[in-house]
């Protein structure tokens, strides 16, 4: 019987690479998105409309060649990922490049702008 990987004609398909890092780390941020630890932080009461804040994943990363990796995180204890991120790294985000799965809310902008991270990407 042949294996997933195999054709009917018994030749292996080629394995699908991503073209980038950048690819893979966005795909990382949506996945951590997903993640059963994700939770969505308090709903926030404005006069006029009752705003719902969605939860998100982050992916913060090197700006330098390699691109290593520094902390991949999600939205829970009532907080926001990149504020979250923010307090557990501080000073360490400097000239990071963050990847986060939405678009970051006025406070989470902040948080990121005060850290001094380098390149922010979002979904």
């Amino acid at each position: 019987m042949a294996s997933a990987d195999e054709n009917l004609s018994g030749n292996v398909k080629p394995t699908v690479r991503l073209k980038d890092k950048e690819t893979l780390f966005m795909l990382l941020a949506l996945h951590m998105e997903e993640s059963p630890l994700c939770e969505n932080p308090m709903r926030q009461n404005h006069k006029k409309n009752n705003i719902t804040i969605n939860k998100t994943g982050i992916v913060i990363c090197d700006s330098d060649s390699i691109q290593r990796v520094v902390m991949m995180d999600c939205s829970r204890e009532n907080l926001h990922a990149a504020q979250l991120a923010m307090m557990k790294l501080t000073t360490r985000a400097r000239d990071c490049d963050v990847y986060l799965s939405r678009k970051p809310c006025t406070d989470c902008a902040k948080c990121l702008v005060q850290g001094k991270t380098h390149t922010l990407i979002n979904h």
